[in-house]
């Protein structure tokens, strides 16, 4: 699948910068493993039948986008645990056909220069001592990524 995703992307008009675009194709592969990996860690924890949305990011620590993530994190109720802060919240959405409530994570943590952020949003009740036991395994996973990339 790889070979055929950068030999589609070869053939695109004006695409003469090869190697280019295979270290693209490579990182955007890259980037779907590692997202498997994550929902299956994910999947295991949580046995989830409804849908979630989950956000990885990793910058440098000055970047606009991880600066707004941690000042998320910093306004919901947070703890930091050797060196990774954990927040949480839950937001109720209205509608006519009732309330839902929405639960959300919010993690982040520094390795080599770069910030790494992980957010995690549910509708399902999401059990926090799982959620810190998750990221046990999902530091590890995100920071491999990292330093490929």
């Amino acid at each position: 699948m790889r070979k055929l995703l950068i030999a589609a992307l070869a053939l695109l008009p004006g695409c003469d910068k090869k190697d280019e675009i295979k270290e693209k194709g490579r990182k955007a592969f890259d980037a779907a493993q590692t997202a498997v990996e994550v929902k299956r860690e994910i999947d295991k924890v949580y046995k989830t039948k409804t849908d979630y949305d989950l956000v990885v990011s990793a910058e440098d620590a000055d970047g606009e986008a991880m600066k707004a993530h941690e000042a998320k994190v910093q306004a919901m109720p947070h703890v930091t645990i050797d060196g990774v802060t954990v927040g949480y919240e839950e937001s109720e959405e209205r509608s006519l056909k009732g309330v839902t409530y929405t639960k959300h994570y919010r993690a982040t943590w520094c390795r080599d220069g770069k910030k790494i952020g992980v957010g995690y949003y549910s509708r399902e009740e999401i059990d926090a001592v799982a959620f810190v036991e998750l990221l046990k395994k999902l530091v590890p996973i995100v920071e491999r990524h990292v330093r490929k990339t």
